[in-house]
């Protein structure tokens, strides 16, 4: 579900307005006032960011809070400027770049850093929030989420793996799922279960198979020989050609 708008608060509209407007490249698009109570009225300014997105600016006078709050939320919470943060997301790297030399024309620096699969760069507003602008560069894929599984395997080295890769040939739209047997320093603990019935629409013929690593092969074979029994000679010779030969009518 997208935003509708994200709100911050400030104690220096205009510097705030300037930086939102002037900085940022954000149009002001509309400005409405509040009385929530007697001894309190505020204004709510809003920008828009693009995509129909906006940042709504609360500028608050209640003579109960002072001047002393803080603005930034993560100085507010004892937290790094940086842990809470306002991200706006871009469409290329030029449109970055165009971004970087709009904010150093201002005399602002930025910081800029490549996360890998998205680049970004980092100012910090006159409330001490920091606003991020953030280009994706890479796509997350279902490979991505498997790699990042099987690295942080890595440091429970007690745990088992079990993949049931069954379906692993019913990929019509041109992608390759991701297997198991593409990290090789799992396979001291890795059980993957396969077959043939689904991809070859041998559904209820019970043709299957599994690997395991080598020193629980003489456990798991006398599980199975006290467990299930084997398929049929007549089943296993139809799927030999239903397998070899698919289009070979029985």
């Amino acid at each position: 579900m997208p935003f509708h708008h994200v709100a911050i608060t400030t104690k220096d509209m205009a510097a705030t307005h300037d930086f939102y407007s002037k900085v940022m490249g954000f149009e002001l698009v509309r400005v409405e006032k509040a009385a929530p109570n007697k001894d309190t009225w505020a204004k709510h300014f809003f920008y828009d960011t693009g995509n129909g997105d906006m940042l709504a600016v609360w500028e608050i006078h209640d003579d109960s809070l002072g001047d002393d709050y803080p603005t930034s939320i993560s100085r507010g919470l004892g937290l790094p400027v940086w842990s809470n943060h306002i991200a706006f997301r871009l469409d290329s790297l030029d449109n970055l770049n165009t971004h970087i030399s709009r904010i150093n024309s201002h005399g602002i620096d930025v910081t800029e850093i490549d996360h890998g699969w998205c680049t970004s760069i980092y100012i910090n507003d006159p409330n001490e929030i920091m606003v991020e602008f953030c280009v994706t560069t890479k796509a997350f894929t279902e490979k991505d989420k498997i790699d990042q599984l099987a690295e942080g395997l890595k440091r429970f080295p007690n745990v088992a793996i079990l993949s049931d890769e069954i379906y692993s040939r019913q990929i019509f739209d041109g992608k390759k799922m991701p297997t198991f047997f593409d990290y090789p320093f799992l396979y001291d603990r890795l059980i993957v279960l396969d077959g043939w019935s689904k991809a070859y629409s041998m559904t209820g013929w019970r043709l299957g198979w599994s690997v395991w690593p080598e020193n629980l092969v003489e456990h798991v074979i006398k599980f199975c020989v006290n467990n299930h029994s084997c398929v049929n000679a007549a089943i296993q010779y139809l799927s030999l050609i239903h397998i070899s030969e698919p289009t070979r009518p029985y």
